[in-house]
C-alpha cells in the first residue's frame, strides 16, 4: 500500500506511542502499532517528511529513557526490599532467641512480656495503631508479625500451628511473676489471638474455592480446645460448603484429657455458641469423645444437627469394616473409648483402642517424626495384633497422620481403612441439611430452655 500511495504525512499520537495515523494522496489511516512495533516504524519514518522523522526519534529516546529509569527504579526497588528482609530476618532470629531462653524451664519468672521490636512494627492501618496505642497492648498487630515471621523462611500452616503453642494463655501465665502475671497473661492471650488470624488466612489461602457452589450450607467444627489442632487444610469441603473454626473461649481447659475437662469445656462453648446459633447450619464437635456437649447441643439449637468426631468415625468404620479399633493419645482415652464403644452400640464390632502415648497438646508441639512413629505403630498393632480392618483416628490432631497410616496399612490396596471423625463427620453433617434432617425434639433432646426460663435461670 506504501508502494502505491506516496505518503504526504505520519503523525504520532504523543499520548499513546502505540498508535499512529498517516495519510497518502488519496486516504488517511489509523492504526494501533503490531507486535513488532519498530518493522512499522522504520517503514513510516522512511516515508515521512524530516520533521515527521526528529519528532519521533526523538520520542523513541525520551521512551528508551523512561524505560531505563523504570528498569533502574524497580532494581534499586529489588535491592531495598532484600535489605528490608534481611533486616526483618534478623529482627526475626533475635526476638526469638529473646523468646527462647527467657521461657526455658530454668528462666526465672517472667517479668516483662517479649514483644517485638518497634523497628519492625510498622503497620500504619488505623485499627493496627488504635490497638497499639492502648495501655498494656502489644507493639506489633498481626500484620507485623506475619512479616517478621515470614523472614524465618519456614511460614506455613503447621509451623504457625507450633509456634503459637508457646503463648497459649493457661501455659503462658505459669512462667510468669505472679506480680505481673495479669498484664503479661492478657499481652499472651493477644499474641495467640494473632497467631489464630495468621492460621486461618494462610490456611483459606491454600484451599480451592467450589465454582459455582449448588448450596451455602455452612459448617462449624467446634474444637473443644485450643490445642485439639482442627486442621481445616486436609479436610475436603463439599461443593458449597463453608467450615468455621471454633475454639472454646477461656477459661476452658486447653485439652480434653477426662470428664472433668469436656464438662468445663462444653460450659463455655455452651454460652458462646448459643447465642449465635442461628448463623450456622450444622455443629461438628471436634473432640473424640462421648463429649457432653454433643448432647447439650442437640438439646439447646433449634433446628440444626449436632455431631461428634467419635460418633462420625465409629458409624464410618461399621460402614467400612468388620473390625474397628482407635488409635487415642493415651491409656486412659482407651479405657474410656473402650466405654463409649460399647455405649454407642458397636461393642460387637470392636477391636480395642490402642496408645500412641502423645498428648492432645503434644499432636502440635512434639516433632513430627515423633507423633507420626507414635500414630502408625498403635494403628499397625490393632491390625496386625487385634484384626482391625477399620482403623479410627482418636484424636482431631491425629487428622495430619492420616496419609502415613493409609500408607503403612495398605489402604491403597483396600486392605485396611483408615477413618478420620473430621472428615467425615463433615460430610455426615452435609448430607443430613442437605436432605432437611435435624435432631428431634420429641424424644430425648426435649429443650429444657422453658423450665430454666420458669426457674428464672437462663444461663445465657
Amino acid at each position: 500500500m506504501l508502494s502505491e500511495n506516496k505518503v504526504q504525512a505520519v503523525s504520532f499520537n504523543v499520548s499513546d506511542s502505540n498508535y499512529y495515523v498517516f495519510a497518502t494522496s488519496k486516504h488517511t489511516y489509523g492504526y494501533n502499532v503490531p507486535e513488532d512495533p519498530e518493522v512499522i516504524c522504520d517503514a513510516l519514518d522512511a516515508s515521512a517528511p524530516k520533521s515527521v522523522r526528529r519528532a519521533r526519534a526523538k520520542e523513541r529516546a525520551e521512551a528508551k529513557l523512561r524505560r531505563e529509569l523504570r528498569e533502574i527504579a524497580i532494581l534499586k526497588a529489588d535491592l531495598e526490599e532484600e535489605k528490608w528482609q534481611a533486616k526483618l530476618a534478623q529482627h526475626y532470629y533475635m526476638w526469638r532467641s529473646e523468646v527462647e531462653s527467657s521461657m526455658s524451664p530454668t528462666a526465672p519468672p517472667l517479668i516483662t512480656f517479649p514483644q517485638l521490636p518497634d523497628e519492625v512494627c510498622i503497620c500504619e492501618e488505623l485499627t493496627c495503631k488504635f490497638e497499639k496505642e492502648k495501655d498494656g497492648g502489644l507493639t506489633g498487630c498481626e500484620h507485623d508479625l506475619e512479616e517478621v515471621l515470614r523472614a524465618s523462611g519456614k511460614y506455613s500452616c503447621d509451623w504457625l500451628r507450633k509456634e503459637r503453642l508457646r503463648w497459649h494463655p493457661d501455659q503462658f501465665s505459669r512462667k510468669c511473676d505472679p506480680k505481673n502475671c495479669e498484664l503479661l497473661t492478657k499481652q499472651a492471650t493477644a499474641m495467640w489471638t494473632q497467631f489464630e488470624s495468621l492460621i486461618t488466612n494462610a490456611g483459606s489461602a491454600g484451599r480451592t474455592q467450589p465454582q459455582s457452589p449448588s448450596s451455602s450450607s455452612t459448617q462449624t467444627p467446634l474444637p473443644t480446645s485450643p490445642t485439639a489442632a482442627w486442621r481445616a487444610s486436609p479436610v475436603k469441603s463439599p461443593a458449597g460448603v463453608t467450615i468455621h473454626g471454633f475454639t472454646a473461649p477461656r477459661p476452658a481447659p486447653s485439652a480434653i484429657e477426662g470428664r472433668v475437662d469436656g464438662i468445663l469445656s462444653s460450659a463455655e462453648c455452651l454460652r458462646a455458641i448459643v447465642p449465635i446459633q442461628d448463623r450456622f447450619d450444622a455443629f461438628l464437635v471436634c473432640c473424640f469423645s462421648h463429649h457432653p456437649l454433643v448432647d447439650a447441643l442437640r438439646e439447646e439449637v433449634a433446628r440444626q444437627p449436632v455431631l461428634g468426631i467419635m460418633e462420625a468415625a465409629l458409624y464410618a468404620s461399621r460402614m467400612c469394616g468388620s473390625r474397628l479399633g482407635i488409635v487415642t493419645t493415651s491409656e486412659r482415652s482407651a479405657v474410656n473409648h473402650e466405654l463409649s464403644i460399647a455405649g454407642y452400640g458397636f461393642g460387637h464390632y470392636s477391636a480395642g483402642c490402642e496408645a500412641s502415648n502423645i498428648s492432645v497438646l503434644g499432636l502440635e508441639s512434639q516433632p513430627e517424626e515423633v507423633v507420626r512413629a507414635g500414630v502408625v505403630g498403635a494403628a499397625k498393632r490393632l491390625v496386625e495384633e487385634r484384626g482391625a480392618d477399620a482403623v479410627c483416628l482418636g484424636c482431631a490432631g491425629m487428622t495430619g497422620v492420616r496419609e502415613a497410616c493409609e500408607e503403612a496399612l495398605g489402604t491403597a490396596e483396600r486392605q485396611v481403612m483408615v477413618v478420620d471423625g473430621v472428615a467425615v463427620g463433615v460430610q455426615f453433617l452435609t448430607a443430613l441439611v442437605r436432605e432437611g434432617l435435624g435432631t428431634a425434639k420429641g424424644g430425648a433432646y426435649r429443650p429444657a430452655k422453658a423450665g430454666r426460663e420458669a426457674r428464672k435461670q437462663d444461663w445465657y
